[in-house]
């Protein structure tokens, strides 16, 4: 005797935000995005633009948002969120609109050849370019990349968002990349505080 098997009951959709409650999201939330975005990206209308990708991020992924908490999300996890999709959303614009995401020293100094000159306007004269790229490969790959983002024209944010470190942990290893390097091309007797000025803001 077959039996036939009990068909499973299909799960229902879930169900996005009521229009009240994208407002309260909106109301409670928007100008902790804005100053999260303002401070990584200091143009308010950039950060208006991020804050408004974010609720429409937000808004399409609702359903798919996991909270610790039974029932309604906490302020903490809901703001967590928010600002995790905030960080994605930088992070998106600044690699759509950087001319240059090098982070291979080879790669490079094959690109400055290629266009006859330094595309990201370092201020690293063109006669001592070279010998600094050839004391970074004295460096960590972490090392490397960062000094290779200050040369493209990268800020400390916009270096620990794509690198995925902290913004304290990008100054610290600047200072120690910046410090191997003044020692690197000493020992080449060149002159290292004139071709390697390290950068005031981070």
């Amino acid at each position: 005797m077959v039996r036939r098997r009990k068909s499973q009951p299909t799960p229902a959709a879930p169900e996005p935000p009521d229009h009240r409650a994208v407002a309260d999201l909106y109301a409670r939330f928007a100008d902790r995005v804005y100053a999260y975005a303002l401070q990584r990206l200091r143009e308010p209308d950039l950060a208006a633009d991020i804050t408004s990708t974010v609720f429409a991020r937000a808004l399409a992924k609702w359903s798919t948002f996991e909270h610790p908490d039974p029932g309604e999300p906490s302020t903490g996890a809901v703001e967590g969120w928010l600002l995790t999709i905030a960080r994605n959303a930088i992070i998106d614009h600044v690699r759509a609109n950087r001319r240059l995401t090098i982070l291979d020293v080879d790669t490079y100094r094959e690109q400055l050849a290629d266009h006859g000159a330094d595309p990201a306007n370092a201020a690293v004269a063109p006669d001592e370019r070279d010998q600094l790229l050839q004391a970074l490969h004295q460096l960590t790959p972490t090392l490397q990349r960062i000094v290779l983002l200050r040369l493209q024209g990268w800020n400390g944010v916009e270096i620990a968002d794509l690198l995925g470190m902290s913004h304290g942990a990008v100054r610290t290893a600047q200072h120690r990349a910046y410090a191997r390097l003044r020692e690197v091309l000493a020992e080449d007797s060149v002159a290292s505080p004139l071709c390697l000025p390290e950068p005031h803001h981070v």
